[in-house]
């Protein structure tokens, strides 16, 4: 199976906050990527490709092979040119408030026009219309409108996180791709129908241990006493991705390690981090890291955001199973983290000093829709969230929350066959634990029990709205659930819930399977 790389930079036109020179590393970039002779995908805002020098530089300067895509957020020239009355703050030609820099502030209509105006905008400069879109934010209205109206072929948006620059996308797929459905881009479809036939990305990558709760309770050696930890991205910005040896740790974790059925990350920056001071010197060493990662490498390509997304759908007429698979830890730390997607959940089996638990576990419906699909986002922040099951990162307090398997471990193996990855749990003793991860099912052979890791108390109505939940009732073998007025459920096939002092789910047979529905 090849594996893709996207070299993805975004170009800004303005920059209000502070005075600073964005051309440069957008210059800069398409530099480094020719002097490799590698394929760049450049995604430009409006402002950016109105400009002349940013119009010149990438119709003279770029390769046949790269690829000039939008970077969708909302300006004022463009709110301007479609006819409406611009909502930044004074002096913000670019405001990266949701409301109003964001597509999912706009009714559906104002969001067609405003895709319209930029689409034939970026046609008249360049040519044709693009083949890939990307932003921090974007909704499922409007991303089937581009891939039906335009042939938009791919998408990025996103990695995961909670309130970051007034942004929280929560709960999706970990990483690699899929084919969100018409009602919540967060969502992938289950069924044909409701399926947008484009398929969404996440960038920039996430490392897939500590990025998740590190905040809350894992020290790396990047850690400063006093200062905010690093977000851990690939981003070349941030302190992690400025040490190579992470680099090569995060490359060789998401491109040569048990991957499933389609494995991408991305290299990248937007040019509003600066060159130098800025992204400048740690970019041109990580291309230096991945010229060497990939050299002898047949089944690694460096393709742009529009090539992988066409292998993609080559490949798959559905979202395919994915995962991402640290059973390395490259702080010393003995800490594995394996994270499983399908079009029906998510899952994150993690091993923390001899204790293995679910950290996290999402559910994923074609019906459930997105806060703002009919109704303009009118604040500054935005929420895009799946159903939680298990949420450690916003239910945990003095411990981190989990659903605990019984036993003392040592360390995990994985196996894969088609949709299903068999993760082999060793225990102190020398008993071994499968947990099977299925496309539509978790099934867990040899422990007696798992139990609920959870605060009292933690479940209440001041977690962030991606995180609310409410237990609607539990039986023998079924628990029912509520998120943001949807109801969803957890059955059990084999084994059966306990609510005594914690809740358990105790082994029928030495099995526990659980389906969610």
């Amino acid at each position: 199976m090849v594996k893709y790389i996207n070299l993805v930079h975004f170009v800004r036109g303005v920059e209000p906050r502070v005075e600073m020179d964005l051309f440069t590393p957008a210059q800069k970039v398409v530099e480094l990527n020719n002097s490799y002779g590698w394929c760049g995908t450049y995604l430009l805002q409006y402002d950016a490709f109105i400009r002349d020098d940013f119009a010149t530089l990438f119709t003279t300067q770029c390769k046949e092979s790269d690829e000039i895509g939008i970077w969708l957020e909302i300006v004022r020239p463009m709110v301007e040119a479609a006819g409406m009355k611009w909502r930044g703050r004074e002096g913000y030609d670019w405001d990266w408030y949701v409301d109003p820099g964001f597509i999912m502030a706009y009714t559906p209509s104002e969001r067609q026009t405003l895709i319209d105006v930029t689409m034939e905008k970026f046609r008249s400069v360049f040519g044709c219309y693009p083949k890939s879109v990307g932003s921090w934010l974007l909704d499922s209205f409007s991303v089937q409108y581009m891939t039906e109206k335009y042939g938009v072929s791919g998408f990025f948006i996103c990695r995961e996180q909670v309130s970051i620059d007034a942004y929280t996308l929560w709960g999706g797929n970990f990483n690699n791709g899929w084919y969100p459905s018409k009602n919540n881009l967060m969502c992938p479809a289950q069924t044909i129908e409701q399926q947008i036939n484009a398929p969404v990305f996440r960038f920039y990558g996430n490392d897939p241990i500590y990025a998740y709760d590190r905040a809350r309770f894992d020290t790396t050696p990047f850690d400063e006493p006093g200062k905010e930890k690093f977000l851990f991205t690939i981003e070349p910005f941030y302190g992690n991705a400025c040490n190579m040896d992470w680099v090569r740790w995060y490359l060789e974790t998401y491109l040569n390690s048990e991957s499933m059925q389609f494995a991408i990350t991305q290299l990248g920056q937007e040019n509003s981090f600066g060159w130098e001071p800025g992204f400048g010197r740690s970019l041109t060493e990580q291309y230096a890291v991945l010229a060497d990662f990939i050299k002898d490498k047949d089944n690694v390509k460096i393709a742009t955001l529009s090539e992988a997304s066409s292998a993609f759908k080559a490949a798959h007429a559905m979202t395919p199973v994915t995962a991402n698979t640290a059973l390395t830890d490259w702080a010393n730390s003995g800490i594995r983290s394996i994270w499983y997607n399908s079009k029906n959940y998510r899952a994150n089996l993690f091993l923390k000093d001899g204790q293995l638990m679910l950290r996290d576990v999402h559910m994923f419906s074609e019906r459930y829709c997105d806060r703002y699909l009919n109704t303009p986002c009118h604040h500054w922040e935005a929420t895009y969230d799946t159903l939680p099951v298990m949420d450690s990162y916003n239910w945990s307090k003095s411990f981190r929350a989990g659903l605990v398997f019984e036993g003392d471990f040592t360390e995990l193996s994985v196996s894969s066959n088609g949709k299903t990855m068999t993760v082999s749990a060793v225990k102190k003793s020398g008993c071994t634990v499968t947990v099977v991860f299925n496309e539509d099912s978790i099934t867990v052979n040899g422990c007696s029990a798992i139990n609920l890791a959870l605060e009292k108390g933690v479940i209440s109505p001041d977690l962030p709205p991606c995180a609310q939940i409410a237990v609607i009732s539990i039986s023998d073998s079924r628990i029912e659930l509520c998120h943001n007025d949807f109801n969803y459920a957890v059955e059990l096939a084999s084994g059966k819930f306990t609510n005594g002092d914690t809740l358990s789910v105790t082994a029928e047979n030495n099995i526990i399977k659980a389906k969610l529905c």
